[in-house]
């Protein structure tokens, strides 16, 4: 018989939002909804903790409501955590639904799972009708609308609700362009081979794997079962052999029949009981892996973010007492599983996943067909500019080609540019974006924003990208303006003590001018390199990130602590 819960939704929430939380919960149980919110429910003295504990058993659905406070809140981490526990136990199912209030950013331990966003009023009640379904399981059915006469006046309505998200994702109708890749990947996973997507942060990764899992392949082959991991999410709680044999069992045998799940689990607890040492455990694994592909279908192992199975390797060193622990033997392993044909691997993630590959000697990526996400073409990228907006706002075309200079059509910053613009238009009731509004856009970029776009490159090859990127924008004045190579060589070199010769940097240019940061122009008896995304190039300039890195080189090499700057 299923279990009957007292509430239909546990609400977690940061105190700071805690107004918001009560709007919300108020507009639920007026739909019905039965909600347990801490200040309604824990009685003064109460244990708080042992109640929260009690609360979660008593609700069939966990709500995250996601703002920049409740992603900090330590106590909206433990109850998270908790709720993902129950999430994954068969006999007591627990749906998770992030709400996202405002332009919060989703924290990428919950990308994969779908969301509801309360971003204002025009939209709010149709966002509520969404969360209800997912609390609920039962989808309202829409309006039926009468039809009106094209000469009736249209009624009043508020300003237009901003259609572009850079948060998170794109996909449906906000993903545009990487048909090529899309193919590639596609028909790879079709033909049975294992593939490795990489790029910088935002680039687009995800959604391309979405799209191509879900709209396309697994709808048209039910022989596939996939697999999904996010080591952001879960690289704490995988430290061991046995916890990722555990987890990839549970998964592949979500949908199986409560019968068949127990009868899995069950030989899965039998062959870690029965083997007597390491060896013989990956022995096990591997032929129950297979077995398991021969009688439910092949698997697909989906794991998002594979360069953060670093962080599950310090943890398992940090733990000592972890039996079987994870490192790079284990990544040789699931090569091993991949090499025989058990198992298809999907990765995703950063271009670090290249250099611990380099660096552990995995020698995984040369089992895998390997797809780079760059910015999008330049037909895409003005896709991505007018259509989210069509019949709502309009672009000038000088707006979208500055957009396109601005942005170097690198998707993330068209969305939060765009997102910007509409902001801006929608607060002055204009729904006209020109020119000039795109170039004003320059003084209100933030920190967080462009360095998605950077940071990796401070990673990698000890941080030569990095410092070749400040050596281009130190000497680029002007947008699209191309530095010869003699002088960010020399710069290198007199800035930073690095010798520079193209020679020695061609695997960091690799990396910049893969992934569409800088482009190679010729000029007259030479070449050089420009920063493609404009907005970088102010940013970094304006920011004199190129000082602070040469300060910082001197110090290194010179042993001093520098003396602060006031200038």
């Amino acid at each position: 018989m299923a279990k009957r819960y007292r509430f239909d939704a546990f609400m977690s929430y940061s105190t700071a939002d805690a107004a918001a939380a009560v709007k919300l919960k108020l507009a639920l149980e007026e739909r019905g909804v039965r909600v347990w919110m801490d200040r309604d429910e824990i009685r003064p003295g109460n244990h708080f903790v042992a109640d929260l504990e009690a609360a979660l058993e008593m609700c069939k659905s966990y709500l995250l409501l996601v703002s920049p406070s409740a992603v900090k809140s330590r106590w909206v981490a433990e109850e998270y955590q908790r709720a993902v526990s129950l999430a994954k136990r068969k006999d007591r199912p627990l749906q998770l639904i992030p709400v996202i209030l405002g332009k919060a950013e989703l924290p990428g331990f919950l990308a994969t799972r779908n969301w509801v966003e309360i971003v204002d009023e025009s939209t709010f009640h149709d966002n509520l009708d969404r969360l209800v379904w997912g609390i609920t399981g039962t989808k309202k059915r829409p309006r039926l609308v009468p039809v009106v006469d094209d000469a009736a006046p249209l009624p009043a309505t508020s300003a237009p609700t901003n259609p572009y998200i850079f948060e998170r994702p794109a996909l449906g109708s906000l993903f545009f362009g990487r048909e090529s890749e899309r193919r590639r990947l596609v028909n790879a996973l079709k033909d049975g081979r294992s593939v490795v997507v990489y790029g910088l942060q935002r680039v687009g990764k995800t959604s391309l794997v979405k799209e191509a899992l879900d709209g396309e392949l697994l709808p048209s082959d039910p022989t596939i079962r996939d697999v999904r991991l996010d080591m952001y999410e879960s690289a704490d709680n995988l430290t061991s052999y046995i916890d990722f044999f555990e987890t990839f069992v549970d998964r592949l045998s979500d949908d199986l029949s409560p019968a068949e799940y127990k009868n899995v689990r069950q030989q899965a607890r039998e062959i870690l009981r029965a083997a007597s040492d390491a060896k013989e455990m990956r022995t096990l694994i591997k032929n129950f892996v297979r077995a398991l592909g021969r009688k439910y279908g092949r698997p697909l192992l989906y794991i998002d973010e594979f360069q953060d199975i670093s962080k599950s390797f310090r943890k398992a060193d940090q733990l000592k007492t972890v039996t079987h622990p994870l490192d790079s033997g284990f990544v040789k392993y699931l090569g091993s599983l991949v090499k025989d044909g058990y198992v298809q691997l999907l990765c995703c993630g950063r271009y670090q996943i290249q250099m611990l590959d380099a660096q552990l000697d995995w020698q995984l990526l040369k089992l895998m067909v390997p797809i780079e996400l760059g910015a999008l073409d330049d037909a895409s990228a003005t896709r991505l500019i007018e259509e989210p907006a069509r019949d709502r706002f309009q672009y000038s075309a000088a707006a979208v080609a500055q957009l396109l200079v601005l942005s170097g059509a690198y998707p993330y910053l068209i969305q939060y540019l765009c997102y910007e613009l509409v902001e801006r238009a929608r607060g002055s009731g204009r729904t006209t974006i020109e020119v000039h509004d795109v170039q004003a856009l320059a003084e209100i970029v933030r920190e967080p924003q462009l360095r998605l776009l950077y940071s990796d490159f401070q990673e990698l090859d000890g941080g030569m990208p990095w410092r070749l990127l400040l050596s281009v924008a130190h000497h680029a004045e002007a947008e699209r303006q191309v530095v010869p190579w003699e002088a960010i060589a020399d710069t290198c070199g007199t800035a930073f003590g690095v010798a520079a010769s193209h020679a020695v940097c061609s695997h960091a240019l690799t990396f910049l001018t893969n992934s569409r940061i800088l482009a190679e122009a010729s000029l007259p008896d030479t070449f050089g390199y420009y920063i493609q995304p404009d907005i970088l190039r102010i940013w970094l300039r304006r920011k004199n990130y190129f000082f602070s890195e040469r300060i910082g080189a001197r110090s290194q090499h010179s042993g001093a602590v520098p003396r602060p700057s006031f200038a």
